[in-house]
This record gives structure tokens, sequence and C-alpha cells, in this order.
């Protein structure tokens, strides 16, 4: 049985290493500026 909603820091950090770049390309994109594209890469993993 898996347990939901309960995540490791060191599990965090992976998942932010393999996902965290190709997130902030992407807002960059959408949002033209380098700034609220990691704050909103950052609110992100907040809410992970």
């Amino acid at each position: 049985m898996a347990i939901i909603g309960r995540r490791t820091d060191l599990e965090l950090r992976d998942v932010y290493a393999a996902h965290g770049p190709e997130l902030y390309r992407f807002a960059l994109r959408q949002l033209g500026d380098g700034q609220a594209a990691e704050e909103a890469v950052h609110e992100v993993f907040l809410r992970a």
C-alpha cells in the first residue's frame, strides 16, 4: 500500500532535479520574465 502525500526531502529534490529546469523553461516562455518564472516554479514545488 502506497502512502500518498508523504514525500521526503530527498524525493522532492529528485523530482526537482528531473523536472525543475523544464518547468522553468516552460514558465519563462509563457511569462516572458525570469523572476516570474522562478516564482512560478517555486510555487509549484511548494504545493507539491
